[in-house]
């Protein structure tokens, strides 16, 4: 009776331990496959803070999203000196890098950029759209009175060619 208990064990524990195993890896690959979507960094301007969910909100292809500030999540200015989530406000530019998940985002990296940082660059530092006016060297476009070899200053509005460098 010991020989025939011992095979109707293994008769179903051989197949129970297979399934189990073939489940096991399956479930393993699609949690691989959900951690696998590409590191993304932009320059954003931040349009909302909500402290109390720890999310930023950005425009990211011409619409509105969050993103989730985890602990993991390292804050910084754009020299690595380390910041809380308390210093970053609306209106701020940040450097994020970012990771999509099943239509999550979450950042692994905040970099504020302070205004200091942005001065003289003499580039666009991101896609958001923004006005203002400007006084520098170079031809004055729109009205104004601006006659001569773009060396002096236009008077009135209007669009200037050079941005200035400090």
């Amino acid at each position: 009776m010991d020989k025939e208990f011992a095979k109707r064990v293994m008769n179903f524990a051989l197949p129970v331990f297979i399934l189990s195993f073939i489940i096991f890896a399956s479930l393993e690959n699609s949690f691989a496959q959900q951690n696998t979507s590409k590191v993304q960094t932009v320059v954003k301007t931040v349009k909302n803070v909500d402290a109390t969910n720890n999310l930023l909100t950005i425009k990211l292809e011409k619409k509105t999203t969050n993103l989730s500030i985890t602990p993991q999540t390292k804050l910084s200015d754009m020299d690595g000196k380390p910041l809380s989530f308390n210093n970053i406000k609306a209106g701020d530019k940040v450097k994020i890098s970012f990771q999509e998940n099943a239509g999550e985002f979450t950042a692994s990296d905040v970099a504020l950029i302070l205004p200091a940082q942005l001065k003289g660059k003499g580039k666009k530092q991101d896609d958001d759209e923004g006005e203002g006016q400007g006084k520098g060297q170079g031809k004055n476009k729109g009205q104004g009175k601006n006659k001569g070899n773009g060396n002096e200053q236009g008077k009135g509005q209007g669009k200037n060619n050079q941005q200035k460098n400090s």
